[in-house]
């Protein structure tokens, strides 16, 4: 992952996600396990964060 991304893990809500930005205020939240990735919220930050 690009370091402009600023991949991070999340808290309250989206605890236990991670979060990266995909240019300008877009953001993707998304989990992780051993085998996959699952995709929760494509949105900016006001529409993710309320």
């Amino acid at each position: 992952m690009p370091d402009e991304a600023k991949d991070h893990t999340l808290l309250g809500e989206y605890k236990d996600c991670r979060e990266f930005h995909l240019g300008g205020d877009m953001l993707l939240i998304y989990l992780t396990n051993d085998n996959e990735i699952t995709l929760l919220c494509i949105g900016t930050h006001a529409q993710l964060f309320k």
